[in-house]
């Protein structure tokens, strides 16, 4: 059984991840974190991300997992964070904070920091969940947020880690039919307006998951006994725009997708 610290229990791939919890994770002892921030809260535009924040004075929302717990903290502070793990005596971190904007990149960067300072954690599965990144790579820039940062500083600790490359959310490409706690947000296709982008020749194959085919995932590595690999890869499907493209017009059963090409303005 594990002690969990969830960080960003509430957002797209954290409340998956806790729903999965609750089906198949009972056994476990849960928590996730929140914080307090001034009167707006934020999200990621995307679903995926710390959106597990609470105004002043305002009650968190009731967890999906009846025994979970909401804990405040503050990952600016990471003796104060240290200390809330130790004392909730936290073995294992997950964190789904959005590491697009500077400040989900700050909030793990400490949460990373107070895990590693923390007496009784020894695990954490840090918020990647995207493509293939090399934290050594010397041209990885900006463009990839705050993953490159996050990634060094978690290879500095003596944390056990494993970070999971799972490609792109195929969750987009279906909502709102199928079930998804993910924010919509249109990439490649946009299935409604019926148009598409193609990169390149349109053929080059690349990684798609679904959320809760992650979710699953994480919640299995909790009842490993063996240490963790470092990298985990998870893929769904390995398909290419092109037949993206042909499988949503049988589904629209409409007229053709209008393709553009990658620099076209569409969405």
């Amino acid at each position: 059984m594990a002690v969990l610290a969830i960080a960003g229990g509430t957002g797209g791939v954290g409340k998956t991840v806790v729903e999965q919890l609750s089906l198949h994770g009972a056994h476990h002892t849960v928590y996730i974190l929140t914080r307090e921030v001034d009167m707006t809260p934020m999200a990621s535009h995307r679903g995926h991300g710390d959106i597990s924040l609470t105004l002043h004075h305002q009650i968190p929302p009731k967890p999906i997992l009846e025994h979970a717990r909401f804990l405040k903290v503050d990952y600016g502070h990471v003796d104060s964070l240290t200390k809330t793990l130790q004392d909730h005596k936290i073995d294992t971190v997950i964190s789904t904070i959005n590491l697009e904007t500077e400040a989900g990149s700050q909030a793990q960067l400490g949460l990373i920091e107070a895990a590693d300072k923390s007496s009784t954690t020894r695990r954490f599965i840090p918020s990647e969940f995207v493509a293939l990144i090399d934290e050594d790579d010397p041209n990885s820039g900006p463009g990839i947020g705050g993953w490159i940062p996050n990634a060094r500083a978690l290879k500095k600790t003596n944390l056990e880690y494993i970070r999971i490359s799972i490609g792109l959310f195929s969750d987009y490409w279906a909502m709102p039919r199928i079930k998804s706690n993910l924010k919509p947000f249109q990439w490649l296709l946009d299935m409604d307006k019926g148009i598409a982008v193609i990169p390149g020749s349109g053929n080059e194959k690349f990684t798609v998951t679904y959320s809760e085919d992650l979710a699953r995932v994480i919640v299995k590595l909790l009842d490993v006994d063996e240490k963790w690999p470092k990298r985990g890869f998870l893929s769904g499907s390995d398909i290419s725009i092109n037949e993206v493209i042909v499988t949503a017009e049988k589904i629209r059963g409409m007229s053709p997708i209008k393709s553009l090409s990658l620099h076209a303005e569409v969405f």
